[in-house]
This record gives C-alpha cells, structure tokens and sequence, in this order.
C-alpha cells in the first residue's frame, strides 16, 4: 500500500497526510519515513493507545481520538492527502460518508488527492463507483482512479480522488 501511495504521488518528506480510522498504527509505522507529517485519527481511544506505543519512535507521526462524525478539528486546506483504509465501509453504514466527502474537500490543500481503500462492503463496485463520482464532484474532486485492486496480496478496491486546484 505505501509503495501504491508513493507511486501515485500522495506521499514526500513535505506532504502532511491525513489517516481516516487509522486503527493500531499500521500505515503510520510503514508511512513515516517517507511522509513529512502523518496524522491519525480513529474513534476508538484503545486503537489509539496500541497505535502511540507501536510508533512511539517516529517522530512525523501523531494520533487523535476523533467522534467519527466529521474532520472538524482541522483547519481548511491542512492536508496534502487523506487515506481512509478500510473506514469509509462504516462511515456509509453510519450514513455520514457525504459529509466525510464535504470534510475532506474542507481539509485537502487544492491539489490534494485521498485515497479510499474499500468504500464499502456492499459487493457491488458499480454502486461504489457511482456514489464516489457522484460525491467527488459534488464537492470539487476529480476521481483518478475508479475502483481498481492494485494489490496482489489483498482484494482491496481502490478510489483516488483529487481536489481541484494546485498545480
């Protein structure tokens, strides 16, 4: 997955990164040494417990607990990327993806692009392609990439999106 992100351009040693449910840390502990600044955020305050010890000793990383309704502890254009790995399933459960979508446009830097690894666990990559295209223009966003599965060793479905703007 980090080596996907670095290859679509989300990650350099001045890119600020945004991790929607960052879970135990993960992404952060592989993602440190060529991100400039990661933040964390899950709604679980013992994910982040397990996550502060796991990356203890990267210096770039940093961990929120966060009420899952929106990105509102974030100025504007405060990201130049925003992954949501395996989250976004529970945020269109929950019924606040749209707003997550808004959130994200809010915080991205123009230029600034998002990854959604799995949308949703519905099974159905069409109605997942039509509500992120449908959001992703709603709220400014190019969709770069549609729906593919980039990795071999996991059937994640993969969304990049991009904010308009920037060079």
């Amino acid at each position: 997955i980090a080596l996907w992100l670095e290859r679509q351009g989300m990650l350099g040693t001045r890119n600020r990164i945004l991790d929607i449910g960052c879970g135990i840390g993960r992404l952060e502990h592989a993602l440190g040494a060529i991100a400039g600044r990661i933040v964390g955020i899950d709604i679980s305050p013992r994910m982040i417990a397990i996550a502060r010890r796991r990356c203890a000793g990267v210096a770039n990383v940093e961990f929120r607990p966060t009420s899952g309704l929106d990105l509102g502890d974030f100025a504007d254009q405060s990201f130049d990327g925003v992954l949501a790995l395996d989250s976004f399933p529970y945020l269109v459960l929950a019924g606040v993806a749209e707003r997550h979508f808004g959130e994200i446009s809010r915080v991205l830097r123009p230029g600034g692009m998002a990854a959604i690894l799995n949308y949703s666990y519905r099974a159905s990559l069409d109605i997942d392609s039509r509500d992120i295209n449908r959001l992703a223009h709603a709220f400014g966003m190019d969709v770069l990439v549609d729906g593919e599965m980039p990795f071999g060793s996991w059937d994640g479905t993969v969304f990049l999106i991009r904010l308009a703007g920037g060079t």
